[in-house]
């Protein structure tokens, strides 16, 4: 189950007890080169970044992409859609955008990604 902060809860139907399996914080994921250093370059930044969000409006990783749009008072769209990891690690590293991973997500090749921070950047 995926539960985000700010996201409605529901009571688990009756009979049935949640447990807490995973928490997991979210890493922004940029191009190589992008200069974000915390957090506030990062809250600064999003509306001003030439960068575009990629993402799918109804995936998991959508839901803390417009919380940080939101905070950041940043009415920038999605531009470009991704259904798998792989794609949107494509994108970000051909520059097209950027966008929010777990950090489960960007286990595995980790010679194409340096994370720094809690900002993950794909190496050039």
């Amino acid at each position: 189950m995926e539960l985000d902060a700010g996201a409605a809860e529901t009571a688990p139907p009756a009979g049935i007890a949640e447990a807490p399996l995973l928490d997991e914080p979210w890493k922004l994921v940029v191009p190589a080169g992008t200069l974000i250093t915390d957090i506030t370059d990062i809250l600064d930044g999003i509306e001003h970044a030439p960068l575009p969000w990629l993402g799918e409006p109804e995936a998991a990783t959508a839901y803390p992409a417009r919380r940080l749009r939101r905070i950041s008072g940043s009415n920038k769209p999605i531009v470009h859609r991704y259904f798998g990891t792989q794609t949107a690690l494509g994108l970000v590293a051909a520059g097209e955008g950027r966008t929010v991973l777990p950090p489960l997500a960007l286990r595995g090749d980790p010679s194409d990604l340096r994370v720094d921070d809690g900002v993950c950047r794909p190496d050039p």
